[in-house]
């Protein structure tokens, strides 16, 4: 699998609010490797420990951590120009009225790890405030 800068920054920016834990098979990099590439841990530590390793997220980790939060994807487009936008609501709202409203965001990135990665970041940003 190949991550872009972007997705390894955005996987980086995820981990300060969240780290998942690494298990045999999931993606990673190890920090402060100036050439960031990504690798399978396979269950062993090499010279490094797991504290060291940042987990890379994958579509499937962003949709788990999604569900969890009570939230899900109610649009995805793959846009024209290489764009993808995803909406997703959350479980988060407020009561107008006599009804719950949910809230609803968009975002948008040149694949569907990145959106999938702006979505998960803004539920840990919502959850932090």
């Amino acid at each position: 699998m190949k991550f872009t800068k972007e997705e390894i920054s955005l996987c980086k920016q995820v981990a300060e609010k969240h780290r998942k834990d690494i298990e045999h098979g999931d993606w990673m990099i190890i920090e402060g490797d100036p050439h960031e590439v990504p690798a399978l841990y396979i269950g062993q530590d090499f010279p490094v420990t797991k504290r060291t390793m940042l987990p890379l997220w994958t579509i499937s980790d962003c949709l788990e951590f999604l569900r969890e939060k009570g939230g899900f994807i109610v649009n995805a487009h793959d846009d024209i120009g290489d764009s993808f936008s995803i909406e997703i609501e959350t479980a988060n709202g407020h009561w107008k009225g006599t009804r719950w409203l949910k809230t609803r965001k968009k975002f948008i990135g040149k694949g569907l790890l990145e959106v999938c990665l702006k979505a998960v970041l803004a539920v840990l940003e919502e959850e932090s405030k």
